[in-house]
């Protein structure tokens, strides 16, 4: 733990003083790393917690009480050094399998992210803690100071020495590869230049997502990109991407579904349009204030999207929940009774709950939502999808094919969907130059999936 410890508070200290006196040219990747770890949005607190002046004690309380937790923190399955590390042990039944699948090599470890500082062993502890409190005495005073920095300063402390302890289990086990999944997060980058300066390869998996909300700075040896779009991204951030390759892979859970859709014709309702909630609403509702450039968004949408179907009357509108919109019953009733008001005098259909959403891509003709994932996995799938925003930067990127199937207003979504929710699919990808983002099968060259999109 000893040599972890001091490795890892090396590049921190050094990583504050390039960040501080703005040495950017000493190293960029380091500097990057740290300028994520203090200037990008964390989810790990509520906004509001901004408040709390001393928030850096309350995080160094909770760090070193997960440190003296007793967690199991490492699962091993095969004899070999390819680990996967992410936050949710309960999904490794999806993520192991679809790893293995796309990069050929069998996972023999994984790491939960959650309990990374659950370390074993009294003296380990105890220096694990020692890392925390050294932390603490540097950033303390700052979150005094700086209340617009407060939340990152402090969530420093349980991050350096989250890294450390990651450091510590790499060592202990011998870990040569390392998947990562939770790269959104702000520390993400820092802790990739760590393993990478540790002969680590690392391995970044981003989600179907675009990576211009919290990937523009990206650290890692490989990178796999599970979306189409992504690549457009890499391009435009350049300045920003350290990678030395780029891997293709499909969307995350795309094994679940994938089957569902290739080469088979599927009976589309005509005159059917999909909404794919955001959640901005709900998640605005149950406090996240990081959410408001969405929820703008989706109201400027809903709203656009009403006075269009008043005078509509011919197309018919299933709203598609968000997972959070269905977390519980009350929940529910809440985003149903916000759609239903902002949708007043409209008739509105809201999908099973039972059923995913991604089972259910042949039940509209055409799907509309603000950067939903769904909507991309949708589009790789083949089916078509339009998008909605009106004021946020960089996406879809300038030069993107995207940027034609994407309103910024109110006439151009009116116009998207006229000309859209008739067009036959393979016309849509055709004529809006988007074929590559359906899914590509080497055996059957680059064609759009399997049916001649009959409607009823």
């Amino acid at each position: 733990m000893i040599k972890s410890t001091l490795q890892v508070l090396y590049y921190f200290i050094k990583s504050l003083f390039l960040y501080f006196f703005n040495w950017k040219a000493l190293d960029k990747r380091l500097y990057l790393a740290t300028q994520c770890l203090i200037e990008n949005v964390s989810y790990s607190l509520k906004f509001d917690c901004s408040e709390d002046v001393f928030l850096a004690v309350r995080v160094l309380k909770r760090t070193i009480f997960d440190i003296f937790k007793t967690k199991h923190v490492v699962q091993k399955f095969h004899n070999n050094n390819i680990t996967l590390y992410d936050n949710c042990f309960e999904e490794i039944n999806v993520t192991i399998p679809y790893i293995e699948k796309m990069s050929g090599k069998r996972v023999g470890v994984f790491i939960d992210k959650s309990k990374i500082l659950s370390v074993k062993g009294i003296v380990n502890k105890i220096s694990l803690s020692i890392t925390a409190i050294f932390v603490f005495c540097i950033v303390f005073l700052p979150t005094l100071l700086f209340k617009k920095r407060r939340i990152n300063l402090s969530l420093l402390i349980a991050e350096i020495s989250g890294c450390t302890a990651l450091l510590f289990q790499i060592r202990k086990h011998k870990i040569k590869t390392l998947h990562y999944l939770s790269i959104p997060e702000i520390d993400s980058n820092f802790t990739a230049y760590v393993l990478i300066k540790s002969s680590v390869y690392v391995n970044k998996i981003t989600s179907s997502n675009p990576i211009t909300f919290s990937n523009k700075i990206m650290i890692t040896n490989s990178l796999a990109l599970s979306c189409k779009y992504q690549e457009e991204e890499v391009v435009f951030y350049n300045e920003t991407m350290f990678y030395e390759k780029i891997e293709n892979w499909i969307p995350f859970s795309a094994f679940s579904y994938i089957d569902k859709y290739l080469y088979k014709d599927f009976f589309i309702p005509k005159n059917s349009l999909g909404l794919y909630s955001s959640a901005g609403f709900i998640r605005h509702y149950l406090g996240d204030n990081n959410t408001e450039e969405l929820l703008r968004n989706e109201d400027i949408l809903l709203m656009a999207l009403a006075e269009f179907l008043v005078n509509r009357k011919d197309i018919h509108l299933t709203i598609f929940l968000h997972p959070l919109e269905k977390k519980n019953i009350d929940i529910e009733i809440v985003s149903k009774d916000y759609y239903r008001k902002m949708f007043s005098g409209i008739d509105i259909a809201f999908s099973p709950k039972e059923i995913g959403t991604t089972d259910l891509f042949a039940s509209v003709s055409l799907a509309i939502s603000i950067y939903s994932t769904v909507s991309f996995e949708r589009l790789f799938c083949g089916f078509k999808s339009i998008f909605f925003n009106a004021d946020m930067d960089n996406f879809p990127t300038p030069d993107s094919a995207l940027n034609n199937v994407c309103a910024k207003n109110r006439d151009t979504l009116f116009s998207l969907i006229e000309n859209n929710i008739d067009l036959a699919e393979s016309n849509f990808f055709k004529n809006n130059n988007i074929q590559d983002y359906c899914y590509y099968d080497e055996s059957y060259n680059k064609v759009l999936p399997r049916r001649n999109s009959l409607k009823n």
